[in-house]
């Protein structure tokens, strides 16, 4: 798994994640519920190939946290 810890509003996120499996694996990415739907529809994109899923996401600042 690769990602930045801190991210600014106006950056771009990238999640990448990278497995070693038999069969291939499909992975995923999933969140909280009442955040799930905010992810999915999100101003970004990402690519999923056998064994590796990345994310691309734009900041805002409604994604700040504490």
């Amino acid at each position: 798994l690769i990602m930045k810890e801190e991210v600014r509003e106006f950056d771009v996120i990238s999640i990448i994640c990278t497995v070693q499996s038999f069969p291939e694996s499909q992975l995923t990415v999933t969140g909280p519920q009442s955040e799930l739907k905010n992810t999915q529809n999100r101003r970004g994109n990402s690519t999923a190939t056998a064994n590796k899923l990345s994310v691309y996401l734009n900041v805002t600042e409604p994604d700040a946290g504490t």
